[in-house]
C-alpha cells in the first residue's frame, strides 16, 4: 500500500476510534475497505475492522488461542480507545 493510503486509512481510524458507536465504525470500516489495493490484503483488514467493532470479541480469542480466558477487566480493556486503535492500528500493519 502506498503511504498516502496507509495515511487516509490512519486519519479514519483516529477519527472513529474516540468512543464512537459500532455502527458508525462499521462505516468507517467500509470507507477504509474501498482504499485497499488487494483481496488478500482487504480481508485482512476486514477482520481487523471486526475486530474493532467487536473487541470483546477479539480479547475472547486471543485469550483462547493463549489457553486463557477472560478476566474481570475485559470489558473496561475492550471499551478502551486505545484498544480500539492498537487492534485497528495492528490490522493495517498486517494488511501492508
Amino acid at each position: 500500500m502506498s503511504t498516502d493510503t496507509i495515511s487516509r486509512i490512519e486519519a479514519i481510524i483516529d477519527d472513529y476510534a474516540d468512543g464512537t458507536s459500532p455502527l458508525l465504525l462499521r462505516e468507517a470500516a467500509e470507507s477504509i475497505l474501498n482504499l485497499i489495493p488487494t483481496p488478500a490484503a482487504a480481508e485482512r483488514l476486514r477482520q481487523g475492522l471486526e475486530d474493532v467493532c467487536d473487541p470483546l470479541g477479539y480479547l475472547r480469542r486471543m485469550a483462547e488461542a493463549q489457553g486463557n480466558s477472560l478476566g474481570g477487566m475485559a470489558y473496561q480493556i475492550a471499551n478502551d480507545p486505545a484498544t480500539l486503535q492498537r487492534i485497528a492500528k495492528d490490522a493495517l500493519a498486517s494488511a501492508s
